[in-house]
């Protein structure tokens, strides 16, 4: 996918937090902190929460710094692996 067909596929905070959940977790979502895989989804805050060690985190957590730019803007940012 190239950055015009990215920046047209992901044109809300919703597209964009799905599409980087997919991306950071290919194979499930995983606490960041201990590694554990049962996490229970935050709607309303756009976060997860642990079932391990209830440490609460998002799709950004740890891996890019939120306060940069909308969601939508940082996907297209991103370097892609």
């Amino acid at each position: 996918m190239n950055l015009i067909e990215l920046t047209t596929k992901i044109d809300s905070e919703e597209k964009a937090r799905a599409y980087l959940e997919r991306v950071r977790w290919p194979f499930g979502v995983r606490c960041p902190r201990c590694g554990h895989k049962h996490v229970s989804r935050l709607e309303s805050y756009g976060k997860f929460e642990c079932a391990k060690c209830e440490y609460q985190f998002s799709v950004t957590s740890v891996s890019m710094d939120t306060n940069l730019c909308d969601l939508s803007e940082r996907v297209v940012l991103r370097p892609v692996s």
